[in-house]
Formats: structure tokens, sequence, C-alpha cells
């Protein structure tokens, strides 16, 4: 009876055995269609110095179709819909770079100028039905066209207050621009309100900026003259700076109210002009401009030479007005950094310097004249000659007793008046009061060795 037992489970063994090699076999010659693969090529580099270049995918072939295969390939950002790439009955397909990143910007969720993966996969159809690959991810460097940074303020409305002069202020955030392929990228900050714009700051790395409440409120005070003790709106724009964007790509604008406050007038009444109108450079002997109201905006006059700068006061400290004071310069004014401030033409000029908000503005004048009774003519002026020795124009004319006027260049936009000894930018007439006869006729405008502008008439 054992060994009728053990004869039955030795069969048993072989049955099984048997069993297991009949499926083995039949898998291994199993001809269930198979889906392509998609092989690696790597990363896909999308530069302005790669587009004249291809991409190339490539896959193996579906295995156990009928008739003929279509092989289509396809590319997928995240969960978005698949785009179509291409179809062909070959184990590669090939496109131009350019035509790759037209295909790209179709993708609308799909960042611009960045770096960022995208999921291939390929697609068999024969005769029967459509068998598609395992998707591949490959990395996709896209750097084509510049991406400005998006910048948003820290706070719609920002009231500056004198009592904490050296509080900080969070002023924009932004996101980083996206430049030219692995290239560094600085911003700069500009602001704008009413026509008028001046940087904040420049040459940033980061992303975000603040300042101080004194610095904030001086800058647009100077810069943009804006109004104090009001929310006023001002405009804030990011640039972003790369070695291929030299010229700067800007963000959109956004809106700031800025509530500032007046800043203290200066208690000086004159400043001084040395520069390469003198024989030195002296602050002492050089011409002045006055503030008639004490408000900070100097007027008068001065034959200009090349290169000039303003002092506070006779010398060179402790105040001093160079080139980075006067953002907002007339165009023929000029020059870098807090260096000198250049004009374009050597000439005698009615000079504005406004130290409040950093705007000064130079006019030319070209002819100097009298008029009035006491010339003869309200119309047709007596010329006058620049005397560059003494600082003054001059003529000798004949005088009757009656009012008169200086003027420049046969007009009324730029012309003096007042009593003789103490002349006023566009003042009342002047007043000869005889005796009648031939003077020699000095007008001191310069502030040079007075404080005053004046005239004096010499009897010949």
């Amino acid at each position: 009876m054992i060994k009728y037992l053990k004869y039955l489970f030795m069969a048993a063994i072989t049955m099984v055995a048997a069993t297991g090699c009949q499926e083995e076999a039949e898998d291994a010659f199993s001809t269930a269609p198979v889906a392509p693969t998609l092989t690696s090529n790597g990363s896909i580099l999308l530069t302005k110095n790669t587009m004249t270049e291809n991409v190339k995918w490539a896959w193996t072939a579906a295995r156990y179709t009928t008739g003929t295969v279509d092989y289509t390939l396809y590319a997928q950002y995240e969960e978005t819909t698949p785009i179509q790439i291409g179809t062909t009955t070959d184990l590669t397909l090939s496109m131009a770079k350019t035509d790759f990143h037209t295909l790209l910007e179709g993708i609308a969720e799909a960042p611009e100028n960045a770096t960022f993966d995208l999921d291939f996969y390929v697609t068999a159809t024969d005769d029967i039905d459509t068998y598609t690959s395992e998707k591949l991810m490959i990395r996709v460097y896209s750097y084509g066209d510049a991406v400005p940074a998006e910048a948003t303020p820290a706070a719609e409305a920002i009231t500056l207050s004198e009592d904490e002069p050296d509080a900080e202020v969070a002023l924009l955030s932004w996101t980083p621009a996206r430049l030219g392929y692995n290239e560094a990228i600085t911003y700069r900050i500009d602001a704008s309100y009413n026509g008028q714009s001046t940087t904040v700051a420049s040459e940033l790395t980061e992303t975000s900026y603040s300042t101080t409440v004194q610095a904030l409120n001086e800058l647009l005070v100077k810069a943009l003259a804006l109004p104090a003790g009001t929310p006023t709106e001002v405009e804030f724009m990011v640039y972003a700076f790369s070695e291929t964007q030299t010229g700067g790509v800007p963000s959109a604008a956004v809106t700031i109210a800025v509530t500032a406050y007046e800043l203290p007038y200066p208690k000086e009444e004159y400043i001084y002009i040395p520069g390469d109108h003198q024989t030195s450079w002296e602050p002492a002997t050089a011409p002045r401009l006055r503030a008639v109201n004490m408000d900070g905006i100097y007027t008068g006059f001065c034959y200009l030479n090349s290169e000039f700068k303003f002092t506070a006061q006779p010398d060179w400290a402790p105040t001093e007005y160079n080139n980075s004071h006067f953002p907002n310069k007339g165009e023929n004014l000029g020059g870098e950094g807090e260096g000198n401030i250049t004009i374009d033409q050597s000439g005698f000029y009615y000079i504005e310097a406004d130290v409040m908000t950093g705007t000064l503005t130079a006019t030319l004048t070209t002819t100097w004249g009298i008029v009035g009774d006491a010339v003869g003519d309200w119309n047709v002026d007596k010329p006058m000659t620049w005397n560059a020795e003494k600082g003054c124009w001059s003529t000798t004319v004949d005088l009757v007793a009656g009012p008169l006027k200086f003027r420049a260049d046969g007009g009324w936009d730029t012309n003096v008046g007042g009593a003789l000894d103490d002349l006023e930018y566009n003042g009342e007439n002047c007043t000869f009061e005889g005796p009648d006869g031939k003077y020699l006729v000095e007008l001191y405008l310069q502030r040079t060795d007075s404080k005053k502008m004046y005239a004096t008439l010499t009897a010949q």
C-alpha cells in the first residue's frame, strides 16, 4: 500500500511540473501587440544660439501589429491636454527647434523663458487598434523671449511720517525675471508721477526692496515734486537687466498711494556757483543765486562755461549740490554721478535751481538791451555788450528822464526792473531821474561782488 502511494505522489509532481512548463512556453510565444518604447535623447536646449538645430526623438518598433503602423508623438505639460508633435511610419521623428518652440507656445500653462519638464509618449496605430507607450520625462531649457518681473506693492497705501525718519518702509516685491539662459540679472526700480520719473534704486539682486521713510520721502518730493499731506498715486516699475538685455525689460506698472510730508526749506538765502566760468573754482568769489521767498528755489544769472556746481556757503563744506542732486535737468544740462553739472553751450544764462525737487533749468540769453522812454523807444532795444572782464553788460547811450527796463533777446520773457541799485527779475519799470545826457550804463546781474543785481549810470 505504501509503495502504491509513493507512485501516486511522484505522478502528481510530474503533472504539476508539466503544467508549469506549458504556461511558460505559452507566454514566451505570445503574439499580443506590444506598444513602442521611447528612448531618452537627453535634455532639449532651446536658446538663441541653438535654434538652427533640430530636436530628434526615437522609439522601438511596436510588435505583433497588423498591417501598416503609424507612429504619433505627443508632449504633455503636467496635467494639461497633450499636444501632437507629429506622425510618421519611421521609428524616429525630427523637428526644427524653431517649430518646436512655436508648438510649446500653444501650451498656455507652460512657463516662458524657463527650465521645466515635459512628458513625451508615442502611440502606434495599426489596422486594428492603437497602442500607447509609457511616458518619458525630458527636461526642456527654453530661453527665447525675455519675461519681465511681476511687481507687487507691499501695501496699497504708504503714509510717510517725519516723526519716524529712520523707520523701514517695505516698498515692492517681484517675481524673478527670466532673460537669457544662465544670465545674471539685476533690477532697477523707477517711480513716476505727473509726467516725471526718477530711479528709486538700481543694481538690485534680490526680489524685494525696502528703504527708510526719510530716504523715500526726500526722493519723491525732490525728484517728482510730490505734494505733501495728501495720498498721491505714484507708479512704480521694476526693470530687469542682463548681458543680453542691457536696455532693461520693464514690468507692468503698479500704483501705491503715497502720503509725503514737506521737506524743511534750506535756511540759506543764497547759493554759490563755482565752475569753469571762474579763473579758479572758488565758491567765495563765485556768482550767487537767491531764494527770494526762502522756499529752496534759487534764481539768478551767470555766465556758464562747460562745468559747474553749487554750494550752500562761500566754501565747499558742508553743503554741496552736485549733478546727482538734480535728477530733473533741462535738456541742455548734463553730468554723471556726483560729479560736475555740464552745460552744452557757453553763454549768459538765467538759472533756476530748485534744491527741494532737484529741478534745474538754465535759459540761454544771447543779447541784452535797454528799452523805455528814457532811451526813446519801448519796442527797439538799445543793444548792450558783454564785458567779460567786469562781468557785466554795458553800453553808452543818451538818456532822458523817464522809465526804462532791461530785457533779453528783444522780448519780455526775461527782463529785470525796479530800483536801479536793487533790480528784480521781471520787476517794475526802472526810473531815470536825470539829468539828461550821455551815460555809460553797466548792468551787473551775476551777484558776484554784491548780493544784489544792479545797474550803474556814469555820465560821459
